[in-house]
């Protein structure tokens, strides 16, 4: 069935799509494998004041960010990372704004949340962090 917000509902002209014809199994999602890598060291930064970010806090990626890092910190493609909530998608957003500071440092980044709170949390978290490496956070 057809629905839309901008129509007005009439129950004599609804029309039945059929969509199992196009071949996709709504019941799983692709998504890709792990690959079975050693989690990388912060020193895999080399930088010191890129590793000072996080040596307080861990000494090695996550098997997610070690298997992104390359592509987030050394390329500028474009990635798109879904992952559960607690996976580490805010340290490897870090690390694309890292490959950003480390290649064109007076660029700005901009961080986008769906919700107040949680830049409000970034912020919060994020300001003594970059004032560390010479960055503000606006």
């Amino acid at each position: 069935m057809v629905t839309s917000d901008r129509w007005m509902e009439d129950e004599e002209n609804d029309t039945d799509i059929n969509l199992t014809s196009l071949g996709i199994e709504m019941d799983t999602m692709p998504f890709t494998e792990l690959l079975p890598i050693d989690p990388l060291p912060i020193s895999a930064l080399r930088n010191p004041l890129f590793e000072s970010l996080y040596s307080s806090r861990f000494k090695f990626f996550n098997p997610i960010q070690s298997q992104i890092f390359y592509t987030l910190f050394q390329t500028s493609k474009n990635v798109l990372i879904g992952a559960p909530t607690g996976s580490g998608k805010t340290i490897m957003s870090e690390l694309a704004v890292m490959h950003l500071i480390k290649t064109t440092p007076d660029r700005k980044c901009v961080y986008i949340a769906p919700l107040k709170s949680l830049v409000k949390e970034r912020i919060k978290d994020w300001e003594p962090r970059f004032r560390s490496i010479k960055k503000s956070v606006v």
